[in-house]
């Protein structure tokens, strides 16, 4: 996937080019075996079991050219269970500014908000994170794309 971004983008390696590159995190799931695989390039995924919230942590790398070594990526298989629920999402919730404060909503708080709303059903858990997502950026303009991407087993 990194050689095909990086032809699409025309990078050969030149000091002088644009580094641009893509941070995604990827899932596989075979449903006959019960695993899901995860892959992340600065992107991690959260789980929701039981009500409990655990990060599979990304490598510290993008895909595409990067100023830096770079490795294969890591595979990690993850066993799963019923109701088990995962989410992915990109930069841009955590790194919007709000309105009231000029700060970042950060990280953190995301995980907070996806871990207290991962009881209700993933319909009403949009409508929470968006509703959650505009009171907080208020009339601040949107800096980054948005997307959180939520299944459930």
């Amino acid at each position: 996937m990194r050689e095909k971004v990086m032809k699409a983008l025309h990078q050969t390696g030149e000091k002088s080019e644009a580094k641009d590159s893509i941070d995604i995190g990827l899932c596989v799931l075979d449903c006959e075996s019960n695993r899901l695989q995860y892959s992340g390039a600065n992107r991690p995924l959260l789980r929701i079991r039981n009500g409990e919230i655990s990060e599979f942590r990304p490598d510290k790398m993008s895909i595409g050219l990067a100023p830096v070594h770079e490795h294969p990526f890591t595979n990690v298989v993850i066993d799963t269970r019923p109701d088990d629920i995962y989410y992915l999402y990109t930069d841009g919730f955590s790194d919007q500014f709000g309105e009231l404060t000029d700060k970042k909503f950060k990280h953190k708080q995301l995980k907070k908000v996806i871990e207290s709303v991962a009881g209700l059903p993933l319909n009403r858990q949009k409508e929470y994170l968006e509703d959650t997502f505009y009171d907080w950026k208020g009339n601040s303009q949107q800096i980054d794309d948005v997307l959180v991407f939520g299944f459930r087993i």
